[in-house]
């Protein structure tokens, strides 16, 4: 049987903004403004069936946060490909202190050992962080003690896997 679903890598969802194949776009331009317009942490739940398009709104909303960042090191072509099939009130302009968004599927990490340490491996690997290698044990001790700070939870386990 062919299957008629849109899967949500990349190029499906760069191709669903381009040309809106969900109708979707007005609704990816405002949860983006509402979500730029959030001054304290907030939690934000989509609700729906299953297969009922979440990830791929999500994944889609992901492109759009990062395109619209201006320091994100998005290709330029795949920036304007996103923003140019898009109508902000604010107009084209990139935002200056916008976050990057970083995808992680709890499904797919629902049995690590330590759920901290596959988020900080997921942001790392999303974000492309490299060291310089005298920089590494520096960097890593950092990491370590900021998320031992707010978590309780000593990281020496990610340490010894870097």
């Amino acid at each position: 049987m062919k299957s008629y679903d849109i899967k949500p890598n990349e190029e499906n969802v760069i191709k669903a903004l381009k040309e809106n194949l969900i109708k979707r776009n007005g609704d990816l331009v405002l949860f983006y403004e509402l979500l730029c317009a959030q001054e304290n942490s907030c939690s934000i739940a989509l609700d729906g069936r299953w297969g009922s398009g979440k990830t791929f709104f999500v994944k889609q909303e992901q492109l759009i946060i990062n395109a619209k960042n201006s320091v994100s090191d998005m290709d330029e072509e795949k920036r304007n490909v996103i923003l140019n099939n898009l109508s902000f009130r604010n107009g084209d302009e990139r935002d200056e202190d916008c976050s990057l968004a970083v995808y992680y599927d709890a499904w797919e990490h629902d049995n690590d050992k330590d759920p901290i340490v596959s988020i900080v491996y997921e942001i790392t690997k999303q974000l492309s962080i490299k060291y310089a290698f005298d920089e590494t044990e520096k960097a890593i001790k950092v990491a370590a003690s900021i998320v031992d700070f707010f978590t309780g939870k000593n990281l020496g386990e990610i340490k010894e896997a870097l």
